[in-house]
């Protein structure tokens, strides 16, 4: 189960980097966070700072 979780997000990480190997490093980084983050189940950023256990903004 831990390889084929594994081979997933490798995958993820060869088709993003490729289609945006051009473009802004930025923008790669912010999709592979998302796709990383909908892996594990958050859809939104309050979610996602809910798993890290985080606060979502600063004060």
């Amino acid at each position: 189960m831990r390889t084929e979780i594994s081979d997933i997000i490798q995958s993820f990480f060869i088709r993003f980097s490729q289609e945006f190997r051009s473009s802004n490093l930025e923008a790669f980084e912010v999709i592979m966070a998302l796709a990383i983050s909908h892996a594990y189940g958050c859809y939104n950023p309050k979610q996602w700072a809910d798993y890290l256990d985080i606060q979502p903004q600063k004060n």
